[in-house]
């Protein structure tokens, strides 16, 4: 993959990706979603998000907050396409040691352009992209509800093959019944990873003293990170997520279904469409300062 410039932006635990395909399983309706995160035992970070879905766009915004390995505040927006299921921008700002960090990325087909602020300069550059390339940010466990979305439970259909050519399906190879290989795009770090995600069948997931009814998932990340999932069968939104080798597990604390007739819900709406619109409008003719020949690697 060619690349620019490397971008500068603090290095966060975990990769991950948005897969949107033209099955589309997921439930079209809004909800606010809380995680808990924990490393052997101890709560290391909450992560707030939000599912707003209109006539056009999908919006996924997210806010974590970090105490370990390092403190972080992160507040990412991924704003999807409602009729390609294709990702159309993608806005992060995050608080590393009291440092402020900014990425904005515009997607198109088989390309990104990205703008990056760091405490070293401005960072502007262009990622060439395989075609019907997917999307996940680290840390931001919502997301996992899109990254599976074009898995069809094994005793359905083989996954990865629904859909009309040129949708993001076709990015989703069928190696077996209930699995696919995919290529994913971090934005934190501007890199590609290959993901092999398997349907584990129906299981039992237990949480804060409650049993729901899951379907579990695999996910094999190049064989250096293997993460499993527990999903809520319908909507595929995460019940519980574990990474044995790290002794990491994040756990859904609260999940909140938004009232379209509720007052509150519509002023939550009008505040996505601000934050989009604050991201859409960087001036992006600034002067690069200090960025110049840096070459620092991602997320030193």
């Amino acid at each position: 993959m060619k690349q620019s410039k490397p971008v500068y932006l603090a290095a966060l635990i975990m990769a991950a990706a948005v897969v949107l395909t033209a099955a589309w399983p997921v439930a079209a309706a809004d909800y606010v979603v809380e995680y808990e995160m924990s490393l052997n035992d101890v709560v290391v970070s909450i992560e707030r998000s939000m599912i707003v879905n209109d006539d056009q766009r999908i919006i996924i915004s997210s806010e974590t907050e970090m105490i370990a390995p390092q403190p972080l505040k992160m507040r990412s927006m991924l704003i999807l396409n409602n009729f390609t299921r294709r990702p159309e921008t993608y806005y992060l700002e995050a608080d590393v040691r009291g440092a402020t960090q900014k990425l904005d990325v515009t997607f198109t087909a088989t390309q990104c352009q990205y703008r990056a602020e760091h405490a070293s300069g401005v960072q502007n550059g262009t990622i060439n992209l395989p075609e019907n390339y997917l999307v996940w940010e680290n840390n931001v466990w919502i997301q996992l509800m899109y990254l599976v979305s074009g898995l069809e439970w094994e005793q359905e259909a083989v996954a990865g093959v629904a859909g009309a050519s040129g949708t993001a399906a076709a990015a989703a190879a069928p190696i077996a019944p209930g699995a696919f290989k995919a290529q994913v795009l971090i934005p934190t770090t501007m890199s590609l990873l290959s993901v092999t995600i398997e349907d584990r069948g129906s299981e039992k997931a237990a949480i804060e003293g409650t049993t729901l009814q899951a379907r579990r998932v695999a996910l094999n990340f190049g064989g250096t990170l293997i993460m499993d999932a527990w999903l809520d069968p319908e909507t595929r939104i995460p019940i519980k997520i574990s990474i044995p080798a790290q002794k990491l597990l994040v756990v859904r604390k609260n999940l909140t279904l938004i009232d379209p007739s509720d007052p509150a819900a519509e002023d939550l709406e009008v505040e996505e469409d601000l934050e989009a619109d604050e991201g859409a409008a960087t001036e992006t003719v600034e002067e690069e300062t200090g960025a110049a020949g840096e070459e620092t690697e991602a997320g030193e």
